[in-house]
């Protein structure tokens, strides 16, 4: 039995089972998104052996990217990152920690590499359309004709 929660270990993990089937399975997003929400609110209380020994933190993993689930995947991958467990499962932190990373990179890629080869292309675009705005012979007429309507 879970101390924590109360719950026989046996039904403890058909609850499991269903939560990972939703994660994998699921092609709903908010049914995603609640799981993983019910998830972050247990996930202290789980037996180490259903984190470290099942699919789960592959599962989180690969939501991770997805936008929707961004958020929710993240705060699941910090609680089981911050589990007090010892030396017993550091290998699964390893990959844990190498894993989110490059995911981390794919999401967000560097802001000095897209400051640098985006803004200058957008001012020099912004400021070519503005001269040629300003040179504009049907421009100047247009203005003319306003001006003699006056």
């Amino acid at each position: 039995m879970c101390r924590a929660t109360g719950v026989p270990r046996s039904e403890f993990g058909l609850i499991n089972e269903l939560g990972e089937y939703v994660l994998t399975h699921s092609q709903k997003p908010l049914l995603i998104q609640t799981t993983l929400t019910t998830l972050h609110a247990y996930l202290s209380w789980v037996p180490l052996g259903y984190i470290f020994e099942s699919t789960l933190v592959e599962t989180l993993l690969k939501l991770f990217p997805t936008l929707e689930f961004r958020n929710v995947a993240l705060q699941c991958l910090a609680e089981i990152g911050a589990l007090n467990v010892g030396a017993v499962y550091d290998q699964h932190f390893q990959h844990l920690y190498t894993v989110f990373i490059t995911s981390l990179q794919v999401c967000a890629p560097p802001p000095h590499a897209s400051l640098r080869l985006r803004s200058p292309c957008i001012w020099h675009q912004a400021a070519i359309a503005r001269r040629h705005r300003a040179r504009s012979p049907l421009r100047w007429a247009a203005a003319g004709r306003r001006w003699a309507e006056r």
